[in-house]
């Protein structure tokens, strides 16, 4: 009896929960599980805060849960009102306009009915057991389907097999010398960094010193270097398997796909047949993590994606009235994924310059750092953006700024990374044993004139036009040419280094969207053929 009594608690506490697991579902690619416990409890605690408050005023725990639910739905609905989707990819939220409504009718409509409602409610003498037992049964019904994907998509990559992923040089055998006779291989990926020309070109920007510095220090820069594709999570797995994704044309599990082909890819496979081990690092966007790694680093007590679940709430709740306007008024750094992603970017780049050379070898070091690429938090310097710019990791027609905005972001994070990639490569080939092999390289270039939607409406130059940069051995680098591209990268170097049979590829760049991200649209632009 006193079970059924109690019974009207359960439907606060679903409706809490609901926008926490129903955003983490939007976007298992961009985050792990652990992101749930924060917003959750925040949530939890808030809901039960408001119940609190509601039962001073009504003393009635029927009412005071009716209301405290029907308030939950419309708090946590208000960003979808105005337009914003979080099952956007890459682990955030991207703002759709609404049509033919103007916003302050929609503010305006959404806090009569919430005022309207919440006073019908609490003068209502009956019927609040029977809407108890509705609410309850919404709450469930709504937890059901994100509760299901998300168990599905974990239950699947835990268990997904390492032969699901391509074999393009056949079967490497194990090797036969002694540990530590290979050289280090660090696979360095600054996500969004343009080439030379790009930079120039588009944005006005001079980046000859940093190239010098590359060449000074026995680089070789592929001046001419396009990406293969113009998404990060396309672009790296076809990297690390040294494939085109011809066949994820028809893929249904695409996003579990692509995070197993980046995690458990060829590359990874022929290393550890030859005696390396896996070094990566946390970085906010899961697709691009590596979690079952021999050695992986993680900014202590910091695992939020890029843009956090907070985050996502924030954007999607009527807590967006209140932290937009702080957000342009300088309050960016208020948003809790801002410190964390200045954190997660600093500690990779501290943990390359001092820890991972150390570390007993051989070792395949995988760094995806998601700079200069948005979100653009730091300064030239280093120190955040003044005056503050928009917080979001989109770019091209999904930026939230202007133009200029981006442009001022993107340089002046740059001029930030170049110092600190500079003391990075300093580090490694100090403290390395002996001579490693360097791969830096962008996955996609700037998207300061992208249209996600249309190549013909878009900058394709920028977008393809990447950082490209080889530190290899004089005998492997003659082997180097100026269009090489990622997908030939460990092609060259298992073929030359390691005797594999791994001929190189022409060297493609496709285009696709958002929406049909397997939708391939071949550019037929600056492509040359590879080198014998």
């Amino acid at each position: 009896m006193k079970l059924r009594n109690l019974s009207h608690l359960v439907h606060p506490l679903l409706f809490a929960l609901l926008p926490v697991v129903s955003a983490f579902a939007a976007n298992l690619d961009s985050t792990g599980p652990y992101s749930l416990v924060r917003p959750s409890l925040l949530s939890l605690a808030s809901a039960g805060i408001l119940w609190l408050l509601l039962w001073i005023w009504l003393r009635d725990g029927l009412r005071t849960s009716a209301i405290c639910s029907f308030t939950l739905l419309l708090f946590y609905s208000y960003g979808h009102l105005v337009g914003v989707d979080v099952h956007r990819l890459g682990g955030a939220v991207a703002e759709i306009p609404a049509q033919g409504i103007d916003r302050p009718l929609i503010l305006i409509g959404w806090m009569a009915v919430l005022l309207g409602g919440g006073w019908a409610l609490a003068r209502m003498r009956s019927w609040h057991a029977g809407l108890s037992r509705v609410f309850n049964v919404m709450a469930i019904a709504s937890l059901i389907l994100p509760v299901y994907r998300i168990a599905a998509f974990e239950a699947k990559l835990s268990r997904a097999e390492v032969a699901a992923t391509p074999r393009p040089c056949g079967e490497a055998p194990e090797s036969s010398l002694a540990g530590g006779t290979w050289p280090d291989i660090y696979y360095i990926i600054l996500d969004g960094y343009g080439s030379d020309e790009v930079l120039l070109d588009v944005f006005g920007y001079d980046n000859r010193v940093f190239s010098a510095f590359l060449t000074e220090r026995g680089f070789y820069v592929a001046r001419a270097s396009r990406a293969n594709y113009i998404q990060t999570r396309l672009s790296l797995a076809s990297s690390l398997n040294m494939v085109y994704l011809d066949a994820f044309t028809n893929e249904k599990d695409l996003e579990l796909t692509l995070a197993v082909w980046i995690r458990r890819g060829a590359v990874r496979h022929y290393l550890e047949r030859l005696g390396y081990r896996m070094v990566a690092f946390s970085t906010g966007y899961r697709t691009t993590e590596i979690e079952d790694a021999d050695i992986t680093f993680s900014p202590p007590g910091n695992r939020d994606s890029i843009m956090g679940l907070e985050d996502v709430l924030i954007e999607t709740s009527a807590l967006r009235l209140l932290m937009r306007p702080l957000s342009a008024s300088g309050g960016s750094t208020l948003q809790p994924g801002f410190n964390a992603h200045r954190n997660r970017v600093e500690f990779t780049l501290q943990q390359l310059s001092s820890e991972v050379p150390t570390l007993p070898g051989p070792k395949f070091v995988f760094a995806h750092i998601v700079s200069p690429h948005p979100p653009f938090v730091f300064g030239p310097t280093g120190a955040p953006p003044s005056p503050p710019l928009p917080f979001t990791p989109h770019d091209g027609d999904f930026f939230s700024g202007t133009r200029e905005e981006y442009a001022r972001g993107y340089t002046d994070q740059l001029t930030f990374l170049n110092r600190r990639i500079q003391e990075v490569i300093e580090a490694v080939l100090l403290k390395s044993p002996s001579p490693p092999v360097i791969i830096l390289q962008a996955d996609h270039g700037p998207g300061s004139r992208l249209n996600w939607s249309s190549a013909e409406d878009s900058d394709l130059d920028e977008r393809t036009g990447i950082l490209n940069a080889y530190y290899l051995p004089a005998s492997i680098a003659r082997y180097l040419y100026p269009t090489i591209s990622p997908v030939n990268t460990f092609r060259l170097i298992l073929a030359h280094y390691f005797g594999m049979e791994c001929p190189s590829l022409p060297d493609l760049t496709y285009f696709s969207n958002w929406t049909a991200p397997t939708d391939f649209q071949l550019i037929d632009r600056h492509v040359e053929p590879a080198s014998p």
